[in-house]
């Protein structure tokens, strides 16, 4: 059973061993980290992460990377070109798109318009920085994308703790939806809090984690831009 926002319980974490790292970012020195999972209305050991029985229809999985514009995409060709082999290589789709803006916004929140034009078609959708390369072509998304489990969201933690968006998969579910919406409702009238896209994506795990009223979602609310964030009074 699925929990629409007004009703969802808090989601359970739980960090599984991980094989060597699946997605790597360019231009950063730092691993991935470990590999959070946020599960609707039910958590699972490590030990009960399996593959989906063979007689089950294949999951329908994109790959979708995002660049603000056309000197990205030349930067990055090669990250791009090793993400669609690995597509390939597994049977998954892969899009990149380029210069997805919404009104008011950062370009960095066009991540957001590309994962909410892509979900409604797939069981799940891999949102990828547009410099991230595939680091294990031999690691199936399968496994780690299963039905059965109840999970929802699968996000990345860097070495400072940050969760973070360069590489987060998002389930086809009313659970998914509620949460992409109060994401970017938190951007709306152009605001713009700490790592736009990204505080606001931490900030709506809080929410979702904690309820409304714990004190890190007020806390998080309550700066009005970017600039209070750097006021050495706050």
């Amino acid at each position: 059973m699925l929990a629409t926002q007004s009703t969802m319980p808090s989601p359970q974490v739980f960090a599984p061993s991980m094989p060597p790292p699946l997605i790597l970012k360019l231009m950063e020195n730092e691993s991935m980290g470990e590999t959070y999972r946020f599960l609707g209305n039910k958590s699972k050991s490590s030990n009960d992460v399996v593959a989906r029985t063979s007689d089950a229809l294949p999951l329908r999985i994109a790959l979708v990377q995002t660049v603000g514009d056309g000197h990205s995409m030349e930067k990055y060709r090669w990250s791009h070109s090793n993400v669609a082999c690995y597509a390939a290589a597994h049977g998954y789709y892969h899009f990149i798109e380029t210069g997805v803006f919404l009104p008011e916004r950062h370009f960095f929140y066009g991540r957001l318009a590309a994962i909410r034009k892509y979900l409604p078609r797939f069981d799940w959708v891999v949102a990828l920085d547009g410099d991230v390369v595939v680091g294990n072509f031999s690691q199936q998304l399968e496994p780690l994308l299963t039905r059965e489990m109840g999970i929802d969201l699968i996000a990345q933690r860097r070495e400072n703790s940050e969760v973070h968006m360069a590489a987060a998969a998002f389930r086809n579910t009313e659970w998914t939806t509620n949460f992409i919406h109060y994401w970017l409702s938190l951007s709306r009238g152009g605001l713009e809090h700490l790592n736009y896209d990204n505080g606001d994506f931490m900030q709506a795990l809080a929410h979702h984690l904690f309820g409304p009223d714990n004190m890190c979602s007020k806390w998080y609310l309550s700066m009005e831009n970017q600039s209070t964030w750097h006021d050495p009074s706050m």
